[in-house]
């Protein structure tokens, strides 16, 4: 795969992979892993939790993975267990079901056996100004690996540019909009990270819906509070914009 060095106007570079003419991080395998992807066995319980880099995946994993287990205890496991283009075929078989797989590549970059099993799917949005923000924290936080020591500014040029890794914001954003209209028999939810922040507790009930939770047993509100000890644990430890993938 073709190693990608993108410039900022003051000549600090931004390294990616080009797969197939679209962006992606220079993970370890990382081509292994995203030729594999299309031929992936798709589980009956599997969900898929999709959105460009930033906008609230790791927040989201979290709750996903409490309403399919129908449980507020925390998940000792990160998010980057369960992250496609990161993890290889036989990692991701190992997790038990249900899982609440992550990935930020496009639709067609999926499993083909989503058409079939029509797969339950979470898209993840978030205001592009944030999420330029949160990536250029956490490129210096995974500095060891992009290479990029440029400023705000510099960044801010390569992102507009679409010149970063998962390629331009707006055109990721409008073509999971064709997507999503040219399927309109897959089941996808999309939800706002802003909407996250505001109203938790609803998301959680959105969620708990569209995910078939039926138990009665199992209040939503005991996952919006153990969410929020988990959000301010989090902040505790690191900058918010920093943390949230």
């Amino acid at each position: 795969m073709p190693e990608v060095c993108h410039k900022d106007p003051a000549g600090c570079q931004m390294i990616s992979y080009d797969y197939n003419g679209f962006l992606v991080p220079p993970f370890p395998n990382v081509q292994e892993h995203l030729d594999k992807l299309p031929d992936l066995p798709v589980r009956d319980d599997d969900v898929f939790l999709l959105g460009y880099m930033k906008s609230g995946c790791h927040w989201m994993w979290e709750i996903a993975g409490m309403l399919v287990n129908g449980s507020a205890e925390y998940n000792p496991e990160q998010k980057c267990v369960a992250m496609m283009e990161l993890m290889d075929q036989e990692k991701l078989d190992q997790l038990p079901s249900p899982r609440v797989l992550n990935n930020h590549m496009l639709f067609h970059h999926l499993p083909r056996e989503i058409l079939n099993k029509k797969s339950k799917m979470i898209l993840m949005t978030r205001n592009p100004r944030d999420v330029a923000v949160s990536a250029y924290h956490h490129l210096f936080q995974f500095k060891f690996m992009y290479q990029y020591d440029g400023d705000w500014n510099g960044f801010f040029e390569l992102f507009l540019d679409g010149k970063v890794n998962y390629g331009s914001w707006f055109e990721y954003t409008q073509q999971w909009e064709k997507d999503i209209k040219d399927h309109p028999e897959l089941p996808i939810l999309i939800v706002k990270y802003e909407d996250l922040k505001k109203v938790l507790l609803e998301t959680g009930r959105i969620g708990s819906q569209f995910l078939k939770r039926k138990d009665s047993k199992w209040n939503v509100t005991n996952l919006t509070s153990s969410l929020r000890c988990l959000v301010q644990r989090t902040k505790y430890h690191f900058n918010v914009s920093m943390t949230f993938s």
